[in-house]
């Protein structure tokens, strides 16, 4: 015996409206709603972090690029042997400067190697917008690595800049 499936069997459910089945009509609606909860959701996240990046940007990105940074040996200004090293902050931003931290390379002439062990030299003098700040400092120590080696002459390291971080008011 042959099952058959007629009109009846299909249309047992009941009928919408659009003519579809009430549960498909139901379905494709919560489906429109999830996708329209999912699309509000990733917009409300992307808006949020591109809120925090900007935020960022306006007050410490854009302002810290209007910060000068000089590094020296120079022992005019610093006539303590113990205390050689200049570092001069120059603030051209529109913002009061709290605190600021720098961390320098040491190099031999011609040479590419950083022989400074990872340190920062903190500072939280104040410097007010178009004002700066000089101070001397005592060499960073030589990194472990090279503190021994003979070769490495340590009055002969020339100190710059690696990078600097700034906190503003």
């Amino acid at each position: 015996m042959e099952l058959r499936r007629t009109k009846n069997l299909f249309r047992s459910r009941p009928i919408g409206q659009d003519g579809q089945p009430h549960d498909r009509t139901l379905f494709r609606k919560i489906g429109r709603t999830l996708a329209l909860i999912t699309i509000a959701l990733v917009g409300l996240i992307v808006v949020t972090l591109v809120g925090f990046w900007l935020h960022n940007y306006v007050t410490n990105t854009l302002p810290k690029s209007k910060v000068t940074v000089i590094v020296l040996k120079d022992l005019v200004h610093c006539s303590n042997p113990k205390w050689p090293i200049l570092i001069k902050v120059v603030n051209h931003s529109a913002r009061t400067i709290l605190s600021t931290s720098v961390r320098l390379e040491a190099r031999l002439p011609g040479r590419s190697t950083n022989y400074s062990r990872w340190q920062t030299l903190d500072s939280d003098y104040i410097i007010r917008p178009n004002e700066e700040l000089s101070t001397c400092w005592s060499t960073p120590p030589i990194s472990y690595a090279y503190e021994n080696k003979p070769d490495i002459d340590k009055n002969a390291l020339v100190w710059t800049l690696d990078d600097f971080d700034v906190r503003f008011e």
